[in-house]
């Protein structure tokens, strides 16, 4: 296990940046890649970074014919997640 501290610089219109030092990055275990996209998830007083299922990133609303040759299981779980996003506030913003 690594521990440390980071820091949160936000932004008034753009969101923020996250400094994470440079041996949390170099531990053999940090999971991401420079550059990569990376889910937040706030649960409780904790936010957990985790890698996104890729299916999960796209708007689907703009490729419905691509969305119809996925998988069922795939097509419930992009469902399932929508759902969850618009019963979520995302920093004071309704996904309603």
């Amino acid at each position: 296990m690594a521990r440390g501290f980071g820091r949160l610089k936000a932004y008034k219109s753009s969101g923020a940046d996250l400094y994470i030092p440079r041996y949390f990055l170099n531990h053999p275990k940090f999971p991401f890649e420079n550059g990569a996209i990376i889910q937040l998830d706030v649960k409780g007083n904790e936010v957990v970074m985790s890698e996104p299922k890729w299916y999960l990133i796209l708007d689907w609303d703009k490729m419905p014919d691509a969305y119809k040759q996925l998988p069922k299981d795939i097509q419930e779980e992009i469902r399932q997640y929508k759902k969850e996003l618009r019963e979520t506030t995302i920093i004071g913003q309704s996904h309603k």
